[in-house]
């Protein structure tokens, strides 16, 4: 019979910083883990296992991946059910599988978006294995499935697209909802652009296609830093309805630099976030130029 004993988290990281062999069971926290020694490893829970995830299950949060292990990690996510994946929160869906990379105390923001028949969205299965190394040897694997709540941000298929910019810093954009069910902007800020503007200002920041000023504060921009973002409350809120479109505009990009100068937005991109009333948000890129952010 083999030695099982049961060790702590601390415990657990050293045996993997020293090359034991990991493989966890479906559990959650992953809380049973094997070693190849026949060491049975106590964990805590999914916040603060060797591959920490969270807010899956709360819809007006972000689900979040961490890696508390001292090894390097390869985290590969898939599913059953028509879904994409949006890694680390940039604007760009991919369809499972699709893998990335961890680094030791790396944390990464995931998206989900439903794609499949609307009356069938709610929640996904998604398994996600992955793998520990050292930086040349694989020294674990860790494996477990889990229901992702989708939140209203993953049921609407948002078409972003930008309309026109010109010389005057202004940028006109389209967001279409070919989702599954009308949902309400209360938010938005700006995540970055191909250009040096580091504000959008002007007598009033955004407007509808009317003229209705729906941001009046400038909006901060910092394009060095593409993880943040400045929000900006909309008043009033906006509601998209499936199947409609609704056409904003940016009034002035600027740059703080020489005298507040407009920025010319023609043939610009624009990464945006929009927040939503469910407390869910997403990060949708307008395009003249490719997006090659």
């Amino acid at each position: 019979m083999p030695d099982r004993r049961q060790l702590t988290r601390r415990a657990a990281l050293g045996l993997v910083a020293g090359g034991g062999l990991l493989a966890t069971s479906e559990t959650l926290g992953f809380s049973n883990v094997t070693a190849d020694r026949g060491v049975s490893i106590e964990t805590a829970d999914d916040a603060n296992a060797l591959l920490g995830f969270t807010n899956y299950e709360d819809s007006s949060k972000i689900p979040t991946f961490t890696n508390n292990a001292d090894s390097s990690m390869s985290v590969t996510l898939d599913s059953e059910r028509s879904v994409k994946f949006d890694i680390g929160t940039d604007g760009t869906y991919v369809t499972p599988p699709t893998t990335f990379s961890l680094a030791v105390d790396e944390s990464k923001e995931t998206n989900i978006r439903f794609t499949g028949e609307c009356n069938d969205a709610g929640s996904a299965a998604v398994s996600t294995d992955a793998t520990l190394d050292d930086g040349t040897t694989t020294i674990g694997s860790i494996s477990f499935t889990r229901d992702w709540q989708i939140p209203a941000s993953g049921q609407v298929r948002f078409n972003g697209s930008a309309g026109t910019a010109g010389a005057s810093g202004k940028y006109e954009f389209d967001l279409e909802n070919t989702g599954c069910e009308d949902v309400t902007f209360v938010g938005i800020g700006i995540k970055e652009t191909t250009t040096d503007a580091d504000y959008v200002s002007g007598g009033g920041s955004l407007f509808d296609a009317s003229g209705t000023e729906l941001v009046s504060d400038h909006i901060s921009i910092d394009s060095s830093n593409p993880d943040s973002d400045t929000r900006r409350d909309l008043d009033p809120n906006v509601t998209l309805s499936v199947n409609d479109t609704i056409t904003w505009t940016f009034e002035k990009f600027q740059r703080s630099s020489n005298g507040k100068a407009n920025v010319d937005m023609r043939s610009q991109d624009v990464k945006i976030r929009l927040y939503l009333s469910d407390g869910s948000m997403t990060t949708e890129k307008l395009c003249l130029d490719g997006c090659d952010f």
